[in-house]
Protein backbone atom coordinates (compact mmCIF):
# COMPACT_ATOMS: atom_id res chain seq x y z
CA UNK A 1 0.00 0.00 0.00
CA UNK A 2 2.84 2.28 0.93
CA UNK A 3 4.45 2.06 -2.62
CA UNK A 4 1.09 2.49 -4.30
CA UNK A 5 0.65 5.75 -2.95
CA UNK A 6 4.29 6.78 -3.60
CA UNK A 7 4.52 5.41 -6.64
CA UNK A 8 3.44 8.82 -8.48
CA UNK A 9 6.23 10.80 -6.39
CA UNK A 10 8.94 8.37 -7.10
CA UNK A 11 8.01 8.70 -10.17
CA UNK A 12 7.83 12.88 -10.56
CA UNK A 13 11.27 12.02 -8.39
CA UNK A 14 12.69 10.62 -11.65
CA UNK A 15 11.49 13.12 -14.62
CA UNK A 16 14.11 15.45 -15.79
CA UNK A 17 14.08 18.07 -18.73
CA UNK A 18 16.04 15.00 -21.15
CA UNK A 19 13.69 11.80 -20.09
CA UNK A 20 10.43 13.65 -20.02
CA UNK A 21 8.84 12.79 -23.21
CA UNK A 22 9.79 9.04 -22.42
CA UNK A 23 7.91 9.48 -18.87
CA UNK A 24 4.74 10.30 -20.31
CA UNK A 25 3.32 6.55 -19.61
CA UNK A 26 3.74 7.49 -15.80
CA UNK A 27 0.34 9.52 -16.58
CA UNK A 28 -1.61 6.46 -17.10
CA UNK A 29 -0.01 3.97 -15.05
CA UNK A 30 0.50 6.06 -11.46
CA UNK A 31 -2.98 5.93 -10.10
CA UNK A 32 -3.58 2.06 -11.22
CA UNK A 33 -1.79 0.34 -8.45
CA UNK A 34 -4.30 2.03 -5.68
CA UNK A 35 -7.00 1.50 -8.16
CA UNK A 36 -7.03 -2.01 -8.56
CA UNK A 37 -5.79 -2.61 -5.01
CA UNK A 38 -9.12 -0.39 -3.79
CA UNK A 39 -11.21 -2.67 -6.19
CA UNK A 40 -10.09 -5.81 -4.79
CA UNK A 41 -11.12 -4.82 -1.11
CA UNK A 42 -14.39 -3.98 -2.60
CA UNK A 43 -15.27 -7.65 -4.09
CA UNK A 44 -13.14 -9.80 -2.33
CA UNK A 45 -11.25 -10.79 0.61
CA UNK A 46 -7.83 -11.50 -1.21
CA UNK A 47 -5.94 -8.72 0.33
CA UNK A 48 -6.25 -9.29 4.64
CA UNK A 49 -7.12 -6.16 6.41
CA UNK A 50 -3.40 -5.55 7.83
CA UNK A 51 -1.96 -5.39 4.62
CA UNK A 52 -4.61 -2.13 4.40
CA UNK A 53 -3.31 -0.53 7.27
CA UNK A 54 -0.17 1.07 7.88
CA UNK A 55 0.50 2.42 11.64
CA UNK A 56 4.00 3.63 13.05
CA UNK A 57 4.23 5.62 15.79
CA UNK A 58 8.23 7.29 15.37
CA UNK A 59 6.93 8.73 12.14
CA UNK A 60 5.66 12.24 11.79
CA UNK A 61 3.49 12.35 15.23
CA UNK A 62 2.54 8.58 14.81
CA UNK A 63 1.63 7.79 11.40
CA UNK A 64 -1.59 6.02 10.56
CA UNK A 65 -3.15 5.01 6.99
CA UNK A 66 -5.77 2.74 6.10
CA UNK A 67 -8.16 1.98 3.20
CA UNK A 68 -11.36 2.86 3.93
CA UNK A 69 -14.21 1.48 3.32
CA UNK A 70 -16.68 3.92 3.20
CA UNK A 71 -14.29 6.18 0.99
CA UNK A 72 -13.83 3.38 -1.16
CA UNK A 73 -15.51 4.38 -3.78
CA UNK A 74 -14.42 7.73 -3.83
CA UNK A 75 -10.79 6.14 -4.20
CA UNK A 76 -11.40 4.51 -7.02
CA UNK A 77 -13.97 6.58 -9.08
CA UNK A 78 -10.21 9.10 -8.26
CA UNK A 79 -7.79 6.93 -9.74
CA UNK A 80 -9.90 6.01 -12.84
CA UNK A 81 -10.20 9.29 -13.45
CA UNK A 82 -7.27 10.32 -12.83
CA UNK A 83 -5.72 7.28 -15.34
CA UNK A 84 -8.06 8.59 -18.02
CA UNK A 85 -6.98 12.42 -17.98
CA UNK A 86 -3.58 10.78 -18.33
CA UNK A 87 -4.07 9.05 -22.03
CA UNK A 88 -5.39 12.64 -22.90
CA UNK A 89 -2.55 14.56 -21.14
CA UNK A 90 -0.07 11.68 -22.63
CA UNK A 91 -1.44 12.32 -26.27
CA UNK A 92 -1.10 16.39 -25.97
CA UNK A 93 3.21 15.90 -24.82
CA UNK A 94 3.72 12.93 -26.94
CA UNK A 95 6.07 13.86 -30.05
CA UNK A 96 4.09 11.53 -31.91
CA UNK A 97 0.68 13.84 -31.55
CA UNK A 98 -1.03 14.93 -35.04
CA UNK A 99 -0.55 18.38 -33.51
CA UNK A 100 2.35 20.07 -32.19
CA UNK A 101 3.16 18.73 -28.51
CA UNK A 102 2.74 21.24 -25.78
CA UNK A 103 5.95 22.44 -24.23
CA UNK A 104 7.19 22.08 -20.52
CA UNK A 105 6.50 18.38 -20.15
CA UNK A 106 9.01 18.19 -17.78
CA UNK A 107 7.29 20.77 -15.38
CA UNK A 108 3.57 19.95 -16.19
CA UNK A 109 4.67 15.60 -15.21
CA UNK A 110 6.08 16.82 -12.05
CA UNK A 111 3.21 18.71 -11.21
CA UNK A 112 0.43 16.44 -12.12
CA UNK A 113 2.32 13.22 -10.50
CA UNK A 114 3.06 15.52 -7.60
CA UNK A 115 -0.69 16.90 -7.13
CA UNK A 116 -1.82 12.86 -7.82
CA UNK A 117 0.10 11.96 -4.85
CA UNK A 118 -1.81 14.25 -2.69
CA UNK A 119 -5.15 13.62 -4.10
CA UNK A 120 -4.90 9.60 -3.08
CA UNK A 121 -2.35 10.35 -0.02
CA UNK A 122 -5.50 12.19 2.01
CA UNK A 123 -8.07 9.38 1.12
CA UNK A 124 -6.34 6.98 2.95
CA UNK A 125 -4.43 8.98 5.77
CA UNK A 126 -6.00 8.99 9.13
CA UNK A 127 -3.37 11.19 11.04
CA UNK A 128 -3.79 14.94 10.90
CA UNK A 129 -0.11 15.55 10.37
CA UNK A 130 -0.27 13.15 6.57
CA UNK A 131 -3.56 14.32 6.02
CA UNK A 132 -2.68 17.70 6.25
CA UNK A 133 0.70 17.15 4.55
CA UNK A 134 -1.13 15.48 1.23
CA UNK A 135 -3.71 17.97 1.10
CA UNK A 136 -1.21 20.99 0.97
CA UNK A 137 0.82 18.75 -1.79
CA UNK A 138 -2.35 18.45 -3.65
CA UNK A 139 -2.85 22.29 -3.61
CA UNK A 140 -0.17 23.53 -4.26
CA UNK A 141 1.31 21.13 -7.10
CA UNK A 142 -1.72 21.85 -8.88
CA UNK A 143 -0.67 25.45 -9.05
CA UNK A 144 1.73 24.30 -11.96
CA UNK A 145 -1.43 22.59 -13.71
CA UNK A 146 -2.88 26.15 -13.59
CA UNK A 147 -0.37 28.28 -14.83
CA UNK A 148 0.71 25.89 -17.48
CA UNK A 149 -0.30 27.67 -20.52
CA UNK A 150 1.81 31.02 -19.41
CA UNK A 151 -1.27 32.64 -21.31
CA UNK A 152 -2.16 35.91 -19.19
CA UNK A 153 -5.11 34.66 -18.32
CA UNK A 154 -4.00 31.75 -17.16
CA UNK A 155 -1.27 33.15 -14.59
CA UNK A 156 -3.99 35.78 -13.69
CA UNK A 157 -6.24 32.42 -12.38
CA UNK A 158 -3.38 30.66 -11.01
CA UNK A 159 -2.82 34.36 -8.99
CA UNK A 160 -6.57 33.72 -7.57
CA UNK A 161 -5.71 30.56 -7.15
CA UNK A 162 -2.99 30.30 -4.92
CA UNK A 163 -4.37 33.56 -2.93
CA UNK A 164 -7.52 31.58 -2.21
CA UNK A 165 -5.57 27.86 -1.19
CA UNK A 166 -3.09 30.27 0.80
CA UNK A 167 -6.56 31.49 2.77
CA UNK A 168 -7.62 27.87 2.86
CA UNK A 169 -4.99 26.62 4.05
CA UNK A 170 -4.54 28.76 6.99
CA UNK A 171 -8.44 28.68 8.10
CA UNK A 172 -7.25 24.87 7.91
CA UNK A 173 -4.46 24.51 10.00
CA UNK A 174 -5.57 26.89 12.19
CA UNK A 175 -9.15 24.42 12.66
CA UNK A 176 -7.02 21.29 12.85
CA UNK A 177 -4.60 22.23 15.93
CA UNK A 178 -7.63 23.45 17.31
CA UNK A 179 -9.39 20.38 17.51
CA UNK A 180 -6.99 18.24 18.06
CA UNK A 181 -6.27 20.52 20.71
CA UNK A 182 -9.35 20.16 21.92
CA UNK A 183 -9.39 16.40 22.00
CA UNK A 184 -7.33 16.68 25.17
CA UNK A 185 -5.80 13.02 24.95
CA UNK A 186 -1.96 12.59 26.08
CA UNK A 187 -1.39 10.74 22.40
CA UNK A 188 -1.83 12.92 19.14
CA UNK A 189 -5.66 12.18 18.21
CA UNK A 190 -6.19 10.79 14.70
CA UNK A 191 -8.69 12.70 12.45
CA UNK A 192 -11.82 10.34 13.46
CA UNK A 193 -11.48 11.43 17.08
CA UNK A 194 -11.77 14.99 16.19
CA UNK A 195 -15.81 15.18 16.03
CA UNK A 196 -15.88 14.36 19.56
CA UNK A 197 -13.72 16.82 20.32
CA UNK A 198 -14.99 19.87 18.88
CA UNK A 199 -19.02 19.08 20.34
CA UNK A 200 -17.34 18.85 23.82
CA UNK A 201 -15.49 22.25 23.11
CA UNK A 202 -16.61 25.58 24.38
CA UNK A 203 -15.05 27.02 20.86
CA UNK A 204 -16.66 23.83 18.97
CA UNK A 205 -18.63 26.61 16.32
CA UNK A 206 -15.34 28.03 15.84
CA UNK A 207 -13.27 25.18 15.41
CA UNK A 208 -16.06 23.48 13.22
CA UNK A 209 -16.30 27.05 11.15
CA UNK A 210 -12.60 27.32 10.69
CA UNK A 211 -12.34 23.77 8.88
CA UNK A 212 -15.88 24.39 7.27
CA UNK A 213 -13.96 27.15 5.84
CA UNK A 214 -11.05 25.79 4.84
CA UNK A 215 -12.05 22.48 3.24
CA UNK A 216 -14.65 24.36 1.39
CA UNK A 217 -12.31 26.26 -0.52
CA UNK A 218 -11.24 23.33 -2.28
CA UNK A 219 -14.86 21.92 -2.50
CA UNK A 220 -16.34 25.55 -3.91
CA UNK A 221 -18.10 26.42 -1.23
CA UNK A 222 -20.43 29.33 -2.01
CA UNK A 223 -18.37 32.72 -1.43
CA UNK A 224 -14.41 31.10 -1.72
CA UNK A 225 -15.47 29.68 -5.17
CA UNK A 226 -13.66 32.64 -6.97
CA UNK A 227 -10.83 30.25 -8.35
CA UNK A 228 -12.73 27.93 -9.99
CA UNK A 229 -14.26 29.51 -12.84
CA UNK A 230 -10.84 31.13 -13.69
CA UNK A 231 -7.97 28.01 -13.06
CA UNK A 232 -10.85 25.36 -14.93
CA UNK A 233 -11.28 27.77 -18.07
CA UNK A 234 -7.41 28.24 -18.41
CA UNK A 235 -5.84 25.21 -17.07
CA UNK A 236 -4.94 22.16 -19.81
CA UNK A 237 -8.69 19.97 -20.41
CA UNK A 238 -7.14 16.93 -18.93
CA UNK A 239 -6.10 19.01 -15.85
CA UNK A 240 -9.28 20.72 -15.78
CA UNK A 241 -11.07 17.10 -15.84
CA UNK A 242 -9.01 16.20 -12.73
CA UNK A 243 -9.56 19.50 -10.94
CA UNK A 244 -13.51 19.28 -11.34
CA UNK A 245 -13.87 16.00 -10.82
CA UNK A 246 -11.48 14.59 -8.01
CA UNK A 247 -9.53 17.16 -6.84
CA UNK A 248 -12.33 18.98 -5.21
CA UNK A 249 -14.07 16.61 -3.49
CA UNK A 250 -10.84 16.53 -1.37
CA UNK A 251 -12.62 19.39 0.69
CA UNK A 252 -16.09 17.29 0.89
CA UNK A 253 -13.58 14.40 2.34
CA UNK A 254 -12.31 16.98 4.39
CA UNK A 255 -15.57 18.02 5.84
CA UNK A 256 -16.72 13.95 6.36
CA UNK A 257 -13.87 13.05 8.74
CA UNK A 258 -13.57 15.73 10.89
CA UNK A 259 -17.18 17.55 11.44
CA UNK A 260 -19.19 16.49 14.07
CA UNK A 261 -21.54 14.55 11.70
CA UNK A 262 -23.99 11.94 13.37
CA UNK A 263 -24.67 10.78 17.10
CA UNK A 264 -21.83 11.48 19.55
CA UNK A 265 -21.69 11.30 23.30
CA UNK A 266 -22.27 15.44 23.42
CA UNK A 267 -24.98 17.04 22.34
CA UNK A 268 -24.30 19.11 19.38
CA UNK A 269 -26.91 22.34 19.81
CA UNK A 270 -23.02 24.31 19.87
CA UNK A 271 -22.76 23.68 15.98
CA UNK A 272 -26.59 24.25 14.87
CA UNK A 273 -25.31 27.93 13.78
CA UNK A 274 -23.56 26.13 11.34
CA UNK A 275 -25.67 23.68 10.10
CA UNK A 276 -28.05 26.50 8.99
CA UNK A 277 -24.72 28.29 7.06
CA UNK A 278 -23.84 25.36 5.49
CA UNK A 279 -27.89 24.87 4.10
CA UNK A 280 -27.94 28.48 3.03
CA UNK A 281 -24.53 28.33 1.25
CA UNK A 282 -25.67 25.27 -0.25
CA UNK A 283 -28.78 26.60 -1.85
CA UNK A 284 -26.84 29.80 -2.75
CA UNK A 285 -24.37 27.96 -4.71
CA UNK A 286 -26.59 25.25 -6.31
CA UNK A 287 -28.78 27.87 -7.71
CA UNK A 288 -26.44 30.59 -8.07
CA UNK A 289 -24.23 29.16 -10.05
CA UNK A 290 -26.61 27.77 -12.46
CA UNK A 291 -27.92 31.58 -12.94
CA UNK A 292 -24.64 33.00 -13.83
CA UNK A 293 -23.11 30.00 -15.39
CA UNK A 294 -25.72 29.68 -18.71
CA UNK A 295 -24.21 33.13 -19.74
CA UNK A 296 -21.06 31.95 -19.52
CA UNK A 297 -19.34 31.82 -22.86
CA UNK A 298 -16.70 28.74 -22.81
CA UNK A 299 -17.74 25.11 -22.33
CA UNK A 300 -15.43 24.72 -19.97
CA UNK A 301 -16.49 27.84 -17.70
CA UNK A 302 -19.98 27.06 -17.74
CA UNK A 303 -18.71 23.26 -16.29
CA UNK A 304 -16.68 25.10 -13.49
CA UNK A 305 -20.09 26.97 -12.72
CA UNK A 306 -21.88 23.30 -12.49
CA UNK A 307 -19.40 21.70 -10.37
CA UNK A 308 -19.65 24.73 -7.96
CA UNK A 309 -23.86 24.02 -8.26
CA UNK A 310 -23.27 20.12 -7.61
CA UNK A 311 -21.19 20.99 -4.60
CA UNK A 312 -23.73 23.28 -3.72
CA UNK A 313 -26.24 20.47 -3.46
CA UNK A 314 -23.52 18.43 -1.36
CA UNK A 315 -23.34 21.20 0.94
CA UNK A 316 -26.82 21.41 1.66
CA UNK A 317 -26.85 18.04 2.53
CA UNK A 318 -23.80 18.40 4.83
CA UNK A 319 -25.70 20.49 6.88
CA UNK A 320 -29.16 18.57 6.71
CA UNK A 321 -26.50 15.90 8.65
CA UNK A 322 -25.27 18.45 10.88
CA UNK A 323 -28.98 19.23 11.99
CA UNK A 324 -30.22 16.31 11.74
CA UNK A 325 -27.73 13.44 13.61
CA UNK A 326 -29.61 10.57 13.03
CA UNK A 327 -29.97 10.34 9.22
CA UNK A 328 -26.25 11.20 9.35
CA UNK A 329 -25.42 7.64 8.69
CA UNK A 330 -27.87 7.36 5.61
CA UNK A 331 -26.80 11.14 3.94
CA UNK A 332 -23.18 10.10 4.50
CA UNK A 333 -23.42 7.27 2.35
CA UNK A 334 -25.46 9.15 -0.85
CA UNK A 335 -23.00 11.93 -0.42
CA UNK A 336 -20.33 9.10 -1.31
CA UNK A 337 -22.44 7.45 -4.20
CA UNK A 338 -23.32 11.51 -5.43
CA UNK A 339 -19.59 12.24 -4.95
CA UNK A 340 -18.49 9.59 -7.16
CA UNK A 341 -21.02 9.59 -9.97
CA UNK A 342 -20.36 13.41 -10.10
CA UNK A 343 -16.70 12.93 -10.44
CA UNK A 344 -17.19 10.23 -13.31
CA UNK A 345 -19.52 12.62 -15.42
CA UNK A 346 -17.73 16.07 -15.58
CA UNK A 347 -14.36 14.13 -16.02
CA UNK A 348 -15.98 12.95 -19.75
CA UNK A 349 -17.44 16.42 -20.20
CA UNK A 350 -14.29 18.49 -19.11
CA UNK A 351 -12.26 15.84 -21.46
CA UNK A 352 -14.91 15.94 -24.32
CA UNK A 353 -13.83 19.41 -24.92
CA UNK A 354 -10.68 18.48 -26.11
CA UNK A 355 -12.17 15.14 -27.50
CA UNK A 356 -14.62 17.08 -29.36
CA UNK A 357 -12.12 19.12 -31.15
CA UNK A 358 -10.00 16.06 -32.52
CA UNK A 359 -12.68 14.26 -33.16
CA UNK A 360 -14.48 13.85 -36.78
CA UNK A 361 -16.36 11.20 -38.94
CA UNK A 362 -17.67 8.42 -36.72
CA UNK A 363 -15.59 9.89 -33.98
CA UNK A 364 -17.70 12.63 -33.51
CA UNK A 365 -20.92 10.38 -33.37
CA UNK A 366 -19.14 8.72 -30.77
CA UNK A 367 -17.80 11.79 -28.57
CA UNK A 368 -21.84 12.77 -29.02
CA UNK A 369 -23.33 9.86 -27.16
CA UNK A 370 -20.70 9.70 -24.88
CA UNK A 371 -20.84 13.41 -23.69
CA UNK A 372 -25.51 13.12 -24.35
CA UNK A 373 -25.37 10.40 -21.81
CA UNK A 374 -22.58 12.11 -19.25
CA UNK A 375 -25.00 14.93 -19.51
CA UNK A 376 -28.42 13.34 -18.65
CA UNK A 377 -26.72 11.54 -15.82
CA UNK A 378 -25.58 14.99 -14.09
CA UNK A 379 -29.36 15.82 -14.66
CA UNK A 380 -30.50 13.05 -13.32
CA UNK A 381 -33.19 11.69 -15.92
CA UNK A 382 -34.87 8.66 -15.22
CA UNK A 383 -32.38 5.19 -14.98
CA UNK A 384 -29.38 7.22 -14.50
CA UNK A 385 -26.74 7.47 -11.77
CA UNK A 386 -27.75 11.03 -11.14
CA UNK A 387 -31.42 9.65 -10.71
CA UNK A 388 -30.00 7.08 -8.68
CA UNK A 389 -27.79 9.20 -6.38
CA UNK A 390 -30.22 12.08 -5.87
CA UNK A 391 -33.34 9.38 -4.83
CA UNK A 392 -30.99 8.56 -2.04
CA UNK A 393 -31.03 12.54 -0.66
CA UNK A 394 -34.87 12.47 -1.32
CA UNK A 395 -35.41 9.55 0.25
CA UNK A 396 -33.70 10.97 3.62
CA UNK A 397 -35.34 14.01 2.76
CA UNK A 398 -38.74 12.88 2.57
CA UNK A 399 -38.39 11.82 6.30
CA UNK A 400 -37.29 14.41 7.82
CA UNK A 401 -39.21 18.30 8.65
CA UNK A 402 -36.79 20.06 6.48
CA UNK A 403 -40.00 22.07 4.71
CA UNK A 404 -39.04 23.63 1.04
CA UNK A 405 -35.71 22.11 1.33
CA UNK A 406 -36.76 18.89 -0.45
CA UNK A 407 -38.37 20.63 -2.89
CA UNK A 408 -35.51 23.08 -3.47
CA UNK A 409 -33.17 19.98 -3.58
CA UNK A 410 -35.69 18.04 -6.29
CA UNK A 411 -35.78 21.16 -8.82
CA UNK A 412 -31.93 21.13 -8.74
CA UNK A 413 -31.84 19.52 -11.52
CA UNK A 414 -33.64 22.51 -13.28
CA UNK A 415 -30.18 24.51 -13.08
CA UNK A 416 -28.32 21.57 -13.76
CA UNK A 417 -30.37 20.92 -17.36
CA UNK A 418 -29.71 24.71 -18.21
CA UNK A 419 -26.24 24.85 -17.59
CA UNK A 420 -25.59 21.48 -19.58
CA UNK A 421 -27.97 22.77 -22.33
CA UNK A 422 -25.58 26.12 -22.70
CA UNK A 423 -22.75 23.31 -22.76
CA UNK A 424 -23.83 21.62 -25.39
CA UNK A 425 -24.46 24.95 -27.45
CA UNK A 426 -20.96 26.20 -26.92
CA UNK A 427 -19.33 22.86 -27.64
CA UNK A 428 -21.57 21.89 -31.00
CA UNK A 429 -22.28 25.11 -32.41
CA UNK A 430 -20.15 27.52 -31.11
CA UNK A 431 -16.81 29.01 -33.00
Amino acid sequence: MLLTIFFAFLGACTVTEQNARRRLWLLIAAPIPIGIITLMSMISELIPSSALHIESASIFLGLDWSLKPQLAPLLLMTAALWSFAGIFAARDFSPAAKTKAKPHAARFLRCWLLTLTGNLGLLVANDIASFYLFFALMTFAAYGLVIHDETPSALKAGKVYIIMAVIGEAFLLAGLISAAASVGSEHTPLLQELPQGIVSSDHGLSIATALFIGFGVKAGLAGVHWWLPLAHPVAPTPASAVLSGAMIKAGLVGWLLTLPIGNLSEPQANIAPLASAAILLGLIGAWGAGVVGVFSGKAKTVLAYSSISQMGMLTLMLGVALRYPDSAALVLAAMVIFASHHGVNKGLLFLGVAWRKAASGVGLTVVAVVLTVAALNLIGVPWSSGAYAKDLFKAVLADLPVGILYAAFSYGALATTALMLRYAYLLWQKR
